[in-house]
């Protein structure tokens, strides 16, 4: 036995039970009656007619104490029915088929994520700005601190946007990099697959284990290729928090790629930048994860002509100032004045990564080094690097008296003057290949008394 609901306004049905198969009875149920179907009785009504709905349940107030099984209609929240303790709207209902699962609303099953599309104000053209569109998008999140925001089509943004705290905004860009044919074609203005154009007076804020990924982000206004990187300005990302991750990015046309100080465990991943800076990271007490990172002229390759297009300015990588454990494994850079930097720096490992640049007769990008260590940075492990045409050093350590730096399995060509140039501090040099093409001129040389 079951209540099946209370009319306030009077209505017929026909009733044809189980034991009465040929035989219908018409029920009334006038106003505030309440009619029990017996068991095994089935409840029919008459189809609707374009001059009169089937059944007619006037809008009212939601009940304040719901049991399972109650349905009601309102003005606001439309058709609801009690459903395992959750007032769900009629036909909104996911239902897991698997052992142990249940039953939830689907605007509940749908929360877990969104689309940009969702709302109201974006431009996937990247013709307008979108920023308070997807700012809006990303702050559905904020108040249960996660979720996942999808997005393609190219979006600009003309000024700051903050990912909230344990939220990802996600692209459909598998694995960014070149989508052309060769290094020779470089059509990044026409992906779609998750493309964000930001202002150089713009940068997007990782608020506490935030993420972004699968996505291309270029500063608004390139085109390509890009002449050289003349024109490259802004920062694209900012730590705002621990624990921020990036994922499959490729980042271009920026002063500085990524930039976090004073945040614990940033994490990237399956990074591609173009940009005069790469990452930096400075403050860090417990462990940055750097992994299969990849500087390149991604943005200029296509453009040709001397290699003064395609060099940067800066750091590819740069680790300074009390990081602390930085594991750095499986990068490349090519035509970065330093590869990368450590300075003041403690414990950090850089395992399998390399450093080149650009060559004709001899090294071409002057005083260019492929990594350095120094200042105050202790017990660094260099572990299988390999440096290419840099025009004064492979490897150069320059450090406090005392402090130690190994390095282990590297290997240098290219004409570098030297493969490992020691100014400061302790070096342990195991093993590793100081030869091959156009051959350094000088090996290991040691220029401190300490």
């Amino acid at each position: 036995m079951r209540k099946l609901f209370t009319f306030l306004s009077a209505f017929a049905l026909t009733l044809a039970g189980s034991a009465h198969a040929e035989q219908k009875r018409p029920l009334v149920i006038k106003n505030g009656d309440t009619r029990q179907i017996q068991t095994g009785d089935t409840l029919t009504v008459q189809p609707s007619t374009t001059g009169a709905a089937s059944v007619n349940i006037p809008q009212g107030t939601a009940p304040t104490s719901p049991s399972n099984g109650d349905c009601w209609l309102t003005s606001a929240g439309g058709f609801v029915c009690r459903v395992n303790g959750a007032s769900i709207p009629a036909g909104a209902i996911y239902t897991e088929t698997a052992t142990g699962g249940g039953a939830r609303s689907l605007a509940d099953k749908a929360s877990e994520r969104s689309d940009v599309s969702d709302f109201s104000g974006c431009d996937f053209t990247g013709a307008t700005d979108s920023t308070t569109c997807v700012q809006n998008a990303l702050n559905k999140f904020a108040s249960n601190k996660g979720g996942v925001l999808n997005f393609k089509g190219v979006l600009r943004l003309s000024s700051n946007l903050t990912i909230p705290p344990g939220v990802s905004l996600r692209g459909q860009c598998e694995m960014p990099g070149s989508p052309g044919t060769s290094n020779a074609s470089a059509p990044y203005g026409s992906l779609t697959c998750g493309v964000i154009k930001l202002a150089s007076t713009a940068t997007i804020n990782l608020s506490g284990s935030s993420n972004v990924s699968n996505a291309v982000i270029y500063r608004d206004g390139m085109t390509f290729p890009a002449a050289n990187s003349s024109a490259f300005a802004g920062t694209a990302f900012t730590a705002a928090g621990e624990d921020v991750s990036l994922y499959k990015v490729l980042v271009m046309g920026f002063n500085k790629g990524f930039y976090a100080s004073g945040y614990q465990r940033p994490r990237i991943e399956y990074w591609y930048g173009d940009n005069n800076n790469g990452i930096e990271i400075a403050n860090s007490l417990d462990i940055p994860w750097l992994s299969h990172i990849h500087q390149w002229p991604f943005a200029t390759i296509a453009t040709g002509g001397s290699y003064t297009n395609h060099i940067r300015s800066g750091n590819a990588i740069y680790l300074h100032d009390t990081v602390d454990w930085a594991h750095v494994t499986d990068c490349f850079s090519w035509g970065y004045f330093r590869g990368i930097r450590i300075q003041n720096a403690n414990s950090t490992s850089i395992v399998a990564c390399g450093a080149d640049n650009p060559f004709t007769v001899g090294p071409d990008y002057a005083n260019s080094i492929g990594l350095v260590v120094e200042g105050n940075s202790s017990d660094t492990r260099i572990v299988g690097f390999q440096a290419a045409a840099q025009a004064t050093a492979g490897i150069y350590v320059n450090t406090t008296a005392g402090l130690s730096t190994v390095i282990q399995d590297a290997t240098f060509w290219g004409g570098s003057s030297h493969a490992v140039l020691v100014d400061g501090g302790n070096a342990s040099i195991q093993g590793g290949v100081v030869g091959g093409l156009n051959s350094v001129q000088n090996g290991v040389t040691i220029n401190t008394t300490t």
